[in-house]
């Protein structure tokens, strides 16, 4: 280990070490006395910055370093030792690090000579003071130079910074040449240029000219916008992007990358969908600023909302696209960076498949060094969590049923079933049938990274296994991941490959859907005295099931894919400035899927014949893409101009092939292999294909002025098959613009500060290709009955109706961005306010009967999204002589819907909807001039307090308590299931080697039917167990003022504006503790890295709506418990 030792006077040192010495039991080496004797010559001479060059180079990448661990860290990788003073540590401010292969000098210069401390080296000695008192005690005096290139050719325009007790901003002329006065505490001369690495100057007493060479930047993720195709420098970028690192994500999550953007960005918005749950194998619903794409009329009459394939964003990895469900599975540890791209000016290079927003990650870089195995092992936890739930106990339930005139003790049946349910709860009966179904998930983790390489070549070798046990027993999903990256860095040329394998395992829970637990009577014991399960029990004049039978059974759900995927990218940057880049990629997935039914899992199954008893569904998947892609670019400045001119194309094709096979008549539930079915279920197996091509060339030109003005022009020419054979190419494009106002002379002197301060605004137009490839196209189809012969040729029919005038679905979109950094960079703030009108929305038209078809797709209007979306961060604490930061993190979210426009098709596809009434949901609907996500829901001014009856109110003020002719009545809007704000809050604590963060998350001002209340209260079969509400809130006897109907009233009440409340909703996403073991005890085992760490996400939920969450499966808390080793 090396030592430092405080900086003392000169006459101090011998005593120092001396008093040192007597406290040793052992001697102090001899070359520790030589390295005192050396360090007291070194301070007598009183050298200052060494100009030699040195051989040592410096890896590290971390946020807000302190001086303390800088040391330490240069120590480890060199050898150096330290001399300073501890009062020193407290002066030097943190900052963040991220270099590779850096050298001494360099880091030294950035840590110490940019913030007016000065270092001698001397035989691997580093000596750290702070300017003396002669090194600037000069009088004012004129100093000038010239800022090159590597080759000498001069930089105009580059920004030239002095500082000491004053800062001063000029800039080189035409030549390169700078002169400027100086002043008493003038120290350095920082210099910057857009696409150069900034250099930091000692000022020297003794020079008066200085020749600055600056290299040329090598892009870092830090310094651009990583768009997937053109990459851009923050300086000039007009467009509305967020990116988080790879330690942003490890600190916000810790199961799925999905699950993780959620907690971090509040406009990726993760639709809530309560009877999911916890489901470790449902793909999620997302969406960025809003819905672009609707449904049809006839899914909505369904229920089905379809959004998760309609308004899905696109997912591009490593430049090429990949599907939701890969991206879900993915190993969070292997991503570097995921920016999303939001408005216009940032997305429209993706042209058609661009307008749901593009969500660009980037897998981790190799980097250069030794051998470095790194494994990382760990333990998944679900634990279920059922506190929404308050379900009556077998008692209440009982005195319930009771007072509910659910028995008739007139009639003998009646009475023994109460005698019956009776005898078993004074026995003791009272069974929790909600925990049945339910376990603490135990699944493992690990992964294992081999990394190395030089500065040329370099690579990563990693795989990893993740297992998921769900909240509900059986239920799993198992992840293999693995991959080789290897990066070529030469002078001209860089080559890379990046080749994947993903397996992935699941299983459904054989114990089938949640709720059917939860509405069973807890006097019902599940097995009998003797143990075996008791199969039914009496429900009314019927029989229930038993939900465990098919526990009992031999049913099972599973499915499994592999996918291979494979992305080369070649760069060959013929002169300084132009690059040109070929990409090609690959990606195969194969799948399928069993479904299981025996014949003894239902009770329908009981009512058939033995020819139709059971049932065995098996699918069949494979997908697979090519995408290959060149471009070429060129970067140069001119003085103060800088311009960037890129120019890029696209080929891409995507084939899917489902096929499925529904066969039926299993003998007994041993038989559970499909050749063992005696019939197909159907006529035939199923059989789905699809082909999608699209080509697509992109041109960008983007202009900088002197870092202050700055504008970004795109244009891309697609063309697709899925479009009609009239409308088979169109154009988008989008333009920006830029103020960086923070480096106008007039803000920097009078608004000190103002760190940076930019303005942006962008228009531009993107598309959307998210429905099926052959919609638009008219598909013919062989009728393949036995009786549909002709001559023996099989007739053809047309299968759908095509419209070859079918338009691009277009988005129109303004941004409008402000970007400010303030109080010494402590407080960041973007935001952004939007406003984007789809037009030409693709969705069904009905047709008249007469044509042979219902529908086809049509153009059928215009939705307009607008709102606005902001992130901030906040440093709190930032103390380097502590190794101590504290930050806060926020997000604020909000988008407003309407449909502006919409076809007579529609309209009247509608009105079918508008007279239908449900009693356990409501029905959504498509009204012009309304929010796609409006609800409409039945008039109910409450319950007549003498009869317990729900009155209803039609459109003409009338009322009526009938029930007959009420599901036809009109409804009334009540407002907007997206809520007016969505938040996300969050700090980050890092002291010495501890991390700590917290993410919190805020649903504001939405409308939600509570479902809980109306079919679990107000419509709860007497039949099933209930929430416990319903013994306290029903009208029991005249005079009642509830909101509730009379316990006796059998009716169906409908959907109406008493069950439906304004949200407010408040979550604790994630909790994540990690600490890193300090070095001298690292250096003991031998290792380079050692860190522990426990997360957990979904930890707390609190809204003012009451309702039971999960109803078809649980939701759960998730820890994960994580250890992380570097050899």
């Amino acid at each position: 280990m090396y030592k430092i030792y405080p900086l003392l006077k000169i006459e101090e040192y011998a005593a120092t070490f001396n008093k040192a010495k007597k406290k040793r039991k052992v001697g102090i080496a001899s070359s520790h006395i030589l390295m005192t004797k050396l360090i007291i010559f070194f301070l007598l001479i009183g050298l200052t910055v060494s100009a030699s060059t040195f051989s040592q180079n410096i890896t590290l990448h971390e946020k807000q370093i302190s001086a303390k661990k800088l040391f330490e860290t240069i120590n480890k990788q060199t050898g150096y030792s330290f001399v300073f003073d501890n009062a020193l540590l407290k002066k030097i401010p943190a900052f963040d690090f991220d270099e590779t292969n850096a050298s001494l000098e360099s880091v030294l210069n950035k840590s110490l000579i940019s913030n007016g401390f000065e270092y001698t080296i001397k035989r691997k000695i580093i000596i750290v003071r702070e300017f003396s008192s002669t090194t600037n005690e000069y009088q004012e005096r004129k100093i000038t130079g010239q800022v090159v290139d590597e080759k000498g050719s001069p930089i105009s325009g580059a920004s030239i910074k002095l500082t000491g007790n004053r800062i001063s901003v000029l800039a080189t002329d035409k030549n390169g040449l700078f002169s400027v006065e100086l002043h008493r505490g003038d120290k350095i001369l920082q210099i910057a240029h857009l696409g150069y690495e900034e250099q930091n100057v000692n000022i020297k007493t003794d020079q008066n000219n200085y020749l600055i060479k600056l290299k040329a930047k090598i892009n870092k993720l830090d310094d651009v916008v990583v768009t997937g195709i053109f990459d851009r420098p923050k300086e000039s970028f007009t467009g509305a992007a967020v990116k988080f690192t790879q330690q942003d994500l490890k600190m916000a999550g810790n199961r799925n990358l999905l699950k993780t953007l959620g907690n971090l960005d509040p406009s990726f918005d993760i639709m809530e969908m309560n009877n999911l749950g916890s489901n470790p194998n449902e793909l999620p619903d997302v969406e960025i600023r809003g819905t672009t794409s609707i449904s049809t009329v006839n899914e909505l009459q369904n229920g089905v909302r379809n959004r998760n394939q309609m308004n899905l964003p696109l997912f591009i990895l490593d430049g090429f696209e990949v599907t939701l469900q890969r991206v879900m599975d993915m190993n969070q540890t292997d991503i570097e960076s995921v920016t999303i791209l939001k408005d216009a000016s940032a997305k429209a290079i993706y042209g058609s498949r661009g307008s749901n927003g593009v969500v660009v990650i980037t897998s981790i870089i190799p980097e250069p060094g030794t051998l470095r195995i790194n494994y990382a092992g760990g333990m998944n936890l679900e634990l279920p969590d059922l506190s929404s739930y308050n379900l009556m106990s077998a008692r209440e339930k009982l005195d319930y049923e009771v007072k509910a005139g659910y028995y008739n003790f007139d009639n003998p049946s009646s009475a023994s079933i109460y005698e019956q349910n009776s005898a078993a709860v004074e026995y003791g009966v009272n069974t929790d049938w909600k925990n049945i179904p339910v376990r603490t998930g135990i699944g493992q983790y690990h992964k294992l990274d081999i990394t190395g390489g030089d500065a040329k070549f370099r690579y990563i070798i990693n795989g990893s296994y993740n297992q998921l046990k769900g909240a509900m027993k059986g239920s799993n999903r198992n992840n293999f991941n693995g991959g080789v990256t290897f990066n070529y860095i030469g002078t001209k040329f860089q080559i890379s490959n990046n080749t994947n394998i993903g397996f992935n395992k699941s299983a459904n829970s054989p114990y089938g859907n949640y709720r059917e637990y939860v509405v069973m009577n807890p006097y019902w014991a599940p097995y009998d005295e003797i143990g075996d399960i008791i199969m039914t029990y009496p429900y009314g004049s019927q029989y229930k099931k038993n939900p465990l039978i098919a526990q009992h059974t031999t049913d099972f759900s599973t499915s499994k894919y592999h996918n291979i995927r494979n992305a080369t990218n070649i760069i060959w940057d013929i002169i300084q400035g132009l690059r040109l880049a070929a990409n090609i990629g690959f990606t195969y997935q194969g799948g399928e899927s069993d479904r299981y039914e025996s014949p003894n899992s239902t009770l329908e199954f009981d009512k058939v014949t033995i020819e139709d008893k059971g049932r065995y569904t098996k699918g069949y998947e494979t997908r697979q893409s090519y995408q290959l892609g060149s471009t070429i670019s060129y970067g140069k400045s001119y003085g103060l101009h800088n311009i960037y001119l890129g120019l890029n194309s696209q080929l891409i094709e995507n084939k899917t092939y489902n096929s499925t096979i529904i066969a039926k008549g299993f003998l007994n539930d041993q038989m559970k292999d499909i050749s063992q079915a005696l019939s197909y279920a159907q006529d035939r197996p199923n059989t789905l294909e699809s082909t999608s091509r699209s080509i697509g060339v992109t041109g960008i030109a983007n202009y900088n002025y002197n870092n202050l003005y700055y504008t970004e022009f795109s244009y891309r020419k697609d063309a697709a098959s899925s479009f009609g054979s009239q409308s088979r190419w169109a154009p988008f494009w989008s333009l920006g613009l830029g103020w960086t106002a923070s480096n106008e002379s007039f803000v920097r002197n009078n608004i000190k500060f103002v760190n940076t301060l930019r303005f942006r605004y962008s228009y531009g137009v993107t598309g959307s290709m998210n429905f099926q490839p052959y919609d638009a196209m008219t598909i013919y189809q062989y009728q393949l009955n036995s009786n549909d012969f002709y001559r023996n040729i099989r007739p053809l029919t047309i299968q759908t109706f095509g419209n070859p005038n079918l338009k691009w679905q277009n988005t129109k979109e303004h941004n409008i961005g402000v970007d400010l950094t303030t109080l010494e960079n402590r407080l960041n703030v973007t935001f952004n306010y939007y406003r984007k009108n789809t037009v030409n929305l693709v969705s069904d038209a009905n047709l008249r009967y007469s044509n042979g078809f219902t529908t086809y797709k049509e153009n059928i209007g215009t939705i307009r999204n607008s709102g606005f979306d902001m992130n901030m961060s906040y440093v709190l604490w930032r103390i380097p002589s502590k190794d101590l930061h504290w930050s806060l993190t926020g997000g604020l979210y909000r988008n407003d819907n309407v449909l502006v426009k919409l076809s007579n098709a529609i309209k009247q596809a509608n009105k079918s909807l508008e007279s239908q009434n449900l009693s356990h949901a409501t029905i959504l609907e498509y009204r012009e001039g309304h929010s796609v996500n409006e609800m409409y829901v039945l008039n109910s001014p409450g319950v007549d307090i003498l009869t317990g009856e729900v009155i209803y109110m039609n459109s003409r003020g009338e009322l009526t308590s009938a029930s007959a002719g009420v599901a036809e009545m009109d409804k009334i809007s009540v407002g907007s299931s997206v809520p007016k704000l969505n938040g996300r809050f969050g700090t980050t604590l890092r002291w010495k080697g501890l991390n700590i963060a917290l993410g919190f998350a805020a649903r504001l001002g939405g409308k939600k039917l509570n479902n809980t209340l109306l079919n679990r209260v107000e419509n709860g079969l007497i039949n099933n167990n209930l929430d416990r509400r319903v013994m306290d809130l029903r009208w029991m006897q005249p005079g009642d003022n509830t909101g509730f109907k009379s316990i006796l009233n059998t009716n169906n009440t409908f959907a109406n504006n008493r069950f439906v409340f304004t949200e407010n909703t408040v979550t604790l996403n994630n909790i994540n503790i990690f600490y890193d073991l300090p070095a001298a005890l690292l250096s003991k085992m031998k290792l380079k890295r050692l860190s522990v760490g426990a997360t957990m996400s979904d930890v707390f939920y609190w809204s003012n709506i009451q309702l039971e969450r999960g109803t078809d499966y649980p939701y759960s808390l998730k820890p994960t418990f994580t250890i992380n080793a570097t050899f």
